[in-house]
């Protein structure tokens, strides 16, 4: 009788040993922890550069931006929009300050350290911003050599051409730097859009009958056959002018002559 009371203890014990291991949860396998990677979930999303650009009429946006250290941003370029960068303080992953970027295909930013860009985004047009573009002609980034400076006006003005129709499809983008005394006669593009975010400056525009003050960050838009013109205040202008198409940056290249001599009789 102990016998058969023994062999049911052992049966007993047999079951509720099995029975624990069938609740106990199986430990997951070391590989599926150690190919976890914490970048993937701690890095942000890069910004989407394009959206953060102003408006200056239907084929021009431009933007002064500021990206932090280890920072990124995605530039959303195509055949049909003409990024431009301009690295104005800090540095990007390659590149230092006072250099010039142009793309017409996607590509990323990295910022070293913080820094700030310049960027316009220039549409051709047969396709403004909004349209659909049916261009294929993409063509990646690529980095520009340094302009010269062109003294313009006698002096009073120097002009950086960052990129025209050598580099450029749809657009040229340069630098005005004009003493605080320089006015700029009325005048008409027939062509070209002319765009301009103010960096510097406190004067006044004329554009048709209108007048405007100027003040940094101020974004203008000029239209073809628009007359304007810019009466100085009392500090220098330093402007970014974006023209679309381009063409009439090239008069700081190669100015008019002086008037003839003619003598008196």
């Amino acid at each position: 009788m102990w016998t058969r009371s023994f062999a049911r203890l052992v049966v007993l014990v047999v079951v509720a040993l099995a029975a624990c291991d069938d609740e106990v949860a199986p430990a997951a396998p070391v590989s599926s922890v150690e190919s976890v990677d914490p970048e993937r979930h701690d890095s942000p999303p890069p910004r989407a550069l394009l959206d953060e650009l102003r408006n200056a009429g239907p084929l021009v946006r431009v933007g002064t931006l500021a990206l932090a250290a280890n920072e990124r941003v995605h530039v959303a370029a195509d055949a049909c929009t003409e990024v431009l960068v301009r690295v104005e303080e800090g540095a990007l992953d390659g590149h230092v300050a006072d250099t010039t970027g142009i793309a017409r295909a996607p590509f990323e930013l990295h910022a070293i350290e913080a820094t700030r860009l310049f960027v316009a985004a220039v549409r051709p047009e047969d396709a403004p911003f909004g349209a659909t573009c049916t261009r294929d002609d993409s063509v990646v980034l690529r980095w520009l050599p340094a302009p010269e400076v062109l003294p313009f006006a006698g002096g009073k003005l120097r002009v950086r051409i960052f990129a025209d129709a050598s580099d450029a499809r749809f657009g040229a983008l340069s630098m005005l730097d004009g003493d605080a005394d320089l006015p700029v006669p009325p005048h008409v593009h027939e062509a070209s859009v002319e765009a301009l975010l103010v960096r510097e400056g406190d004067g006044t525009m004329l554009e048709g009958e209108a007048e405007s003050a100027i003040v940094p960050g101020r974004v203008l838009h000029v239209p073809p056959n628009v007359r304007h013109g810019y009466t100085p205040g009392t500090t220098k202008l330093v402007a970014y002018q974006i023209y679309a198409p381009g063409g009439p940056e090239q008069r700081f290249r190669t100015p008019p002559p002086p008037p003839a001599f003619v003598p008196r009789e």
